[in-house]
């Protein structure tokens, strides 16, 4: 089971009654003293019943989405083209890694070169006479 990023951290014991917004107690995991303690804003993740360090390849991909989506955006969305099949299989790859699903690969993949919508293989074709 891949680790999965702490969403919130609660002191349940602050209410008298359960608000409408919080979880069922089911899906949340309860903490010691010293795991509470030792929580982090950043960096932890959820695994199985556990607190883990937040893998490091998973919130690189995360940032790398992030940034790639909003160049693609505005290189081709925006501008109502068609995002390129190595632009959507490269942004397909990130998020695999980003949100857990892909759990074999160790390092982010290379961007493609028309990410930013400034190479495309028209413009790189050249021809000869």
């Amino acid at each position: 089971m891949q680790p999965a990023p702490v969403t919130g951290w609660i002191d349940i014991n602050l209410f008298r009654s359960q608000p409408a917004w919080l979880p069922a107690a089911s899906a949340l995991l309860p903490l010691t003293a010293e795991q509470w303690a030792a929580r982090s804003p950043s960096g932890q993740a959820v695994q199985g019943a556990n607190i883990v360090a937040y893998p490091a390849l998973m919130a690189q991909a995360q940032s790398t989405y992030a940034a790639a989506n909003a160049s693609a955006s505005v290189a081709y969305t925006a501008k109502n083209v068609a995002i390129p099949d190595d632009v959507a299989a490269y942004l397909k790859a990130l998020l695999a890694i980003a949100n857990g699903t892909d759990i074999t690969s160790t390092a982010l993949p290379a961007a493609p070169a028309d990410l930013n919508g400034t190479t495309t293989a028209a413009s790189t074709a050249t021809t000869t006479t």
